[in-house]
């Protein structure tokens, strides 16, 4: 699924022929929309260098190094709702398991489907650590490493127009292995990241290559007081691939004793903003978070389409 710039932007519809999904005029390429948690989604996609969470891998794989606790994180989103015949939805689940010798694991499905004629799974294992060294110039600061093995897979249903179409003549379903890394640098309220994603650019085309492309992302957050805020977060995340480059900021403010959030969000595609709330138990160690995300693609402001994000996370254990 190619990303077109050419279309009619006010369209949307789904080709039960090829199985392909066409958003408004764009169209997203392969598994360039997943199950991301809300709130980085909230946050407008500048999440690399402020995740804490067991989806921090699918920003860069070296965040899982700040996950606290074991970790389990649900989510489920419905897309473009809106339009109507559009009927699109992703759903995830995310484990993160960190350990005091041997680093954080972590492992993910993912899975997107639009009304039974196309979808696509990810299974990802992955893993990162501390690497003991700081940044000369920067004292007091830790550097990480990540890295994330990835199962890709395309899948589709055929139907009376496309049984015996010849592009389906080798399959109704691709599938690929690729992998991530990321580097994270912490220092103090100041984190940076780099991360290299889908390092192999799978094809998952047919009849004509159809590449998931290499995304390099360069991840900035600050963290702590801000003016009369007293937990506020400010992040901004470049992504540069070879078609395209896109700089997403996010911002988060924590209220009600680390009990409420409230996010804002903006990039060249959409805008975000969400809410969260987090309950705390000390006997059992236990953690529990809900996540919501409101989405507006600003390339189809006019259709009214909107998608909507929940995450639920839940932290147990020490």
């Amino acid at each position: 699924m190619k990303r077109e710039r050419g279309f009619d932007r006010r369209g949307i519809k789904i080709f039960a022929a090829v199985g392909l999904l066409a958003i408004a005029g764009w169209v997203r390429a392969a598994f360039e929309e997943n199950a991301r948690g809300a709130r980085g989604i909230a946050m407008g996609d500048a999440y690399g260098a402020v995740a804490d969470t067991a989806d921090g891998l699918f920003w860069n794989p070296a965040a899982l190094v700040r996950v606290p606790m074991k970790q389990v994180l649900g989510t489920h989103a419905d897309l473009f709702t809106g339009i109507e015949n559009v009927d699109v939805m992703t759903d995830g689940l995310n484990y993160a398991h960190p350990t005091l010798r041997h680093g954080v694991w972590a492992a993910s499905w993912n899975s997107l489907n639009a009304k039974n004629i196309y979808g696509e799974d990810t299974i990802t294992l992955g893993y990162a650590r501390d690497v003991g060294v700081e940044v000369p110039f920067l004292k007091g600061s830790e550097i990480a490493l990540g890295a994330n093995l990835k199962y890709m897979r395309t899948r589709y249903t055929n139907d009376s127009s496309t049984i015996n179409d010849p592009v389906f003549a080798g399959g109704q379903k691709n599938d690929a292995v690729t992998g991530d890394v990321g580097a994270l640098v912490r220092a103090g309220a100041v984190t940076t990241g780099l991360s290299f994603l889908n390092v192999t650019e799978p094809d998952f085309g047919f009849k004509e290559s159809d590449r998931v492309p290499l995304e390099t992302r360069l991840s900035g957050a600050y963290a702590g007081r801000l003016w009369f805020l007293d937990n506020m977060t400010l992040a901004l995340d470049l992504v540069f691939t070879r078609e395209d480059t896109r700089l997403c900021a996010g911002w988060e403010n924590i209220f009600f004793g680390d009990q409420g959030a409230v996010r804002l969000g903006v990039n060249p595609d959409e805008f975000s903003t969400g809410l969260g709330w987090r309950y705390v138990a000390a006997r059992p160690a236990l953690d529990l978070g809900l996540d919501y995300a409101y989405v507006l693609p600003l390339d189809m402001a006019d259709n009214q389409s909107v998608t909507h994000r929940f995450s639920l996370n839940v932290r147990f254990g020490r």
